[in-house]
């Protein structure tokens, strides 16, 4: 996972195609966004991608880059706890 936190951030690169487009898509909402960017990195295994005029909202997003995919947490990882109020109702025969 990466965290959103720089003004550049570092995504791991499997596959020798070279991309310029990433896609961001919200894993709540589904909504999605895409960032053109230059790759700032020399180095084969990642993009270094500037990301400091890229605004999003608090949440978990997958991104895809060419091929490669991952996910994208920005702002804090809030988890929800469900609690059920279950109410059981036991009915006792006799004989």
């Amino acid at each position: 996972m990466i965290y959103f936190d720089k003004e550049t951030l570092q995504f791991p690169r499997h596959t020798a195609e070279k991309s310029s487009e990433m896609v961001l898509t919200n894993e709540l909402t589904g909504e999605k966004t895409t960032v053109s960017f230059e790759d700032l990195s020399d180095d084969y295994r990642f993009y270094l991608i500037d990301v400091s005029d890229v605004t999003l909202k608090d949440g978990t997003y997958r991104y895809q880059i060419g091929e490669e995919v991952g996910l994208l947490q920005v702002g804090d990882y809030v988890s929800t706890n469900t609690q059920y109020n279950e109410k059981k109702q036991n009915i006792v025969y006799e004989r």
